[in-house]
């Protein structure tokens, strides 16, 4: 699903997520530049943010192709990691799911760790 969060700022505008459940949750931010994003407190805000009562993982994500992505992770709980498991997956669904990866493909998702 979709979501905008009006009390959650990135570069300037309301924050617009895509909410996946990898059996965890999952909120995912599209940038245009995750290497220079500071997402510590952006990421601590979403985390906790009221619409999830139970905390959420943030991804990052700088789509670079029509099979490829960038991605930097803030794990609830823990904050930034330099991977995640579930957070590729969750990159992987929502960018086939918006169409923004090639569909039936498969996807990189490349992150620092």
């Amino acid at each position: 699903r979709t979501l905008t969060l009006d009390d959650v700022s990135l570069q300037g505008q309301p924050a617009g997520l895509v909410v996946v459940s990898m059996g965890n949750p999952h909120a995912i931010m599209l940038v245009d530049d995750v290497k220079s994003l500071a997402i510590g407190p952006i990421g601590s805000q979403t985390e906790r943010h009221p619409e999830f009562p139970d905390r959420t993982n943030v991804e990052f994500v700088q789509v670079t192709g029509p099979d490829s992505a960038l991605v930097r992770v803030w794990e609830r709980g823990t904050g930034e990691t330099q991977a995640c498991g579930t957070g590729a997956c969750a990159t992987a669904v929502m960018g086939w799911a918006t169409g923004l990866f090639s569909p039936c493909a498969p996807v990189r998702i490349r992150m620092s760790g």
